[in-house]
């Protein structure tokens, strides 16, 4: 067994109704390890009294506060504590103990890889430009696979910043330096060359595991049952829910196993009920034509298979 020593969450104040259903999936399964939001203030703070006081959940001490992207994964990584660390994004829930699995890997890096040819269509529209990449820099090789940042295992101190002079310039925010290589200005495609050159070098073991289900497979959403999640008989995977969302819940795929989650997370407060439908209906008021669009659908779902 190789201990995972922190567990380290990337969110903003607009995805942050997303990160308390995050940490409430991972104290669901007693999964008691230390976790850390790595705030990205860029739309504003937000109060994190409730997770501090009732979750064991504490700020990420970060030398910058703005990011506008997803670099602040990033921010981490550059830790020299030695540690081993769990970083994700805040819009992923846990469908079990999947913490448990990871930690039967010995691998100074965990990633799910997708394997592809360097002409790849999607590779080359998410992660980088492979011909433009190979110019810039005659020594790199393309693997053979990518992998996704939002859900990644790694060690401390493994990554250092000068590792990313030549592409990220550091600052509030960061500036990605060759954006027509590095597509999307976020962090996928920079660490996945950064990641590819010290495994090419040998200076880090790379190990693969299927992480997540994504929200449009949608076959395998179908199949999830949210009773064998209260009865914690649920699978070492996660969702992740990456992709357009509108700070509501109502038919997000796999959405009673996010409600029994939200719920959850409520029981601390002193009136856990009204509190929860406070905070429903102002994220409700807050979005009222997606609400609309919502519940149109599932009633035309509803009145569907009772007709059908």
């Amino acid at each position: 067994m190789k201990k995972i020593d922190k567990i380290y969450i990337a969110c903003c104040k607009r995805d942050f109704y997303f990160a308390k259903l995050c940490i409430s999936s991972i104290r669901y399964w007693d999964i008691n390890i230390p976790i850390e939001l790595v705030i990205d203030h860029a739309w504003g703070d937000v109060d994190t009294t409730y997770l501090e006081k009732h979750w064991g959940v504490k700020r990420f001490d970060c030398r910058y506060k703005i990011f506008k992207e997803s670099y602040s994964k990033l921010e981490p990584l550059f830790e020299q504590s030695g540690k081993r660390i769990f970083t994700m994004d805040s819009d992923i829930i846990l469908l079990g103990n999947i913490v448990n699995e990871l930690e039967k890997i010995d691998s100074d890096f965990i990633c799910q890889k997708i394997y592809s040819t360097e002409d790849d269509e999607s590779l080359n529209a998410w992660w980088f430009d492979v011909e433009k990449l190979k110019k810039w820099d005659a020594d790199y090789h393309f693997p053979g696979y990518a992998f996704y940042a939002g859900q990644l295992v790694t060690n401390e101190g493994i990554f250092l910043r000068e590792n990313f002079k030549d592409i990220l310039e550091f600052g509030n925010p960061p500036l990605l330096k060759q954006p027509v290589i590095f597509l999307n200005n976020a962090d996928q495609g920079i660490l996945n060359y950064v990641v590819a050159k010290k495994v090419a070098d040998n200076k880090i073991t790379i190990k693969d595991y299927p992480f997540f289900i994504g929200r449009y497979d949608s076959e395998v959403l179908k199949c999830l049952q949210v009773e064998n999640v209260k009865a914690k008989k649920g699978r070492p995977e996660m969702i992740h829910y990456y992709g357009p969302k509108n700070g509501l819940l109502i038919n997000m795929p796999a959405e009673n196993i996010l409600r029994l989650y939200e719920k959850y997370y409520y029981q601390y407060y002193p009136h856990p009920a009204l509190k929860y439908a406070t905070d429903r209906f102002m994220r409700t008021i807050k979005n009222p034509f997606a609400f609309a669009k919502g519940l149109a659908k599932k009633i035309y779902k509803s009145l569907f298979i009772l007709f059908f």
